[in-house]
């Protein structure tokens, strides 16, 4: 008897949390939207990558991907700028970012745990965390960026996909990307691995990030 009440008490709690995640969802999608709209939007730093991105898609100019800071990444978003040339389009991919990252906890939370429960719980969490809120609200940075692929990497590092090695050399240099500070988290990762007893992609990552961090912070 005991055990049906207490998969009744988990049944219930668990739809709660389902129903709370996705209302948050929505509110971190649609909040920014309707904060740019409503002209309580910054000049930093929404209107500076905007404004970079402009200057890009305008004059093929990417001084500022690199100089501002070190964020190689924006030649993607400079890429999809093209198609939509917009604010809009960067606090969505934002917000879709963090709602994204958000899902791949949950996924890795049951691949750990094996416990839907926790993992729901753990992916509930997440959306009420402050500086998950912050990422999403606080204008545009690339920073959210760093939530996603630190849980890609260690998705992969989990796995047992051919290209395994491949795929962590690909998530490693997109951190690196993000900004500046990507680059030491990426050396730190690196060592995660070599704690792994993955030696090889492990010394990549570490003599990788130590050349670029030099390249950063004397050439560029």
């Amino acid at each position: 008897m005991k055990i049906k009440i207490d998969q009744s008490f988990r049944k219930r709690i668990s739809s709660f949390l389902v129903i709370w995640i996705v209302l948050q969802s929505l509110f971190i999608l649609i909040f920014p939207v309707l904060k740019l709209y409503s002209f309580h939007s910054h000049y930093w730093d929404l209107g500076l990558f905007d404004h970079f991105l402009y200057v890009f898609q305008e004059e093929g100019n990417y001084f500022w991907f690199l100089k501002n800071h070190f964020s190689p990444v924006l030649f993607f978003y400079g890429l999809l700028y093209s198609l939509w040339p917009s604010p809009y389009l960067l606090v969505l991919l934002q917000s879709g970012t963090v709602i994204l990252t958000g899902w791949l906890l949950y996924l890795l939370a049951i691949r750990l745990l094996r416990d839907r429960f926790t993992a729901l719980l753990i992916a509930w969490v997440y959306f009420l965390h402050p500086m998950v809120l912050y990422q999403a609200f606080w204008d545009f940075h690339t920073d959210h960026l760093f939530m996603l692929f630190v849980l890609l990497f260690f998705w992969i590092e989990l796995s047992g996909y051919r290209l395994k090695k491949v795929l962590l050399i690909v998530i490693l240099l997109a951190i690196a990307s993000i900004k500046e500070s990507g680059i030491l988290l990426s050396l730190f990762l690196s060592l995660y691995l070599f704690f792994k007893r993955e030696y090889s992609i492990s010394l990549i990552g570490i003599l990788g990030s130590l050349i670029l961090f030099w390249f950063v912070s004397n050439v560029i």
